[in-house]
């Protein structure tokens, strides 16, 4: 989840134009998509903030690791993969760089 949307973001972020339509449209349509797919799916929570005070409500800390793991990984991921995959074919320019 968290890989999909930070990628969703640095390509929206590294959009020269946009035929119609704002940025911030591309970044909420992968939002509802992931909460349709992913949470309400799955049952998956988009922020391991909101599973921390369960957990400490029920004292069961068994797998929530995950919950703070996942998103950290996901979201270097693809940082990782936006710099040496997608701004490549950008002649080396970085993709934040004016």
């Amino acid at each position: 989840l968290t890989f999909v949307l930070v990628c969703t973001i640095f390509q929206v972020l590294m959009a020269k134009e946009w035929e119609g339509g704002q940025p911030k449209n591309g970044i909420g349509i992968v939002l509802l998509m992931a909460a349709v797919a992913v949470v309400a799916g799955l049952g998956a929570s988009g922020n391991p903030a909101r599973a921390f005070g369960p957990a400490v409500a029920a004292q069961e800390w068994a797998g929530h690791w995950a919950l703070w793991a996942g998103p950290v990984c996901g979201g270097g991921a693809a940082a990782l993969m936006n710099e040496y995959v997608f701004a490549a074919p950008m002649g080396g320019r970085k993709p934040f760089s004016r």
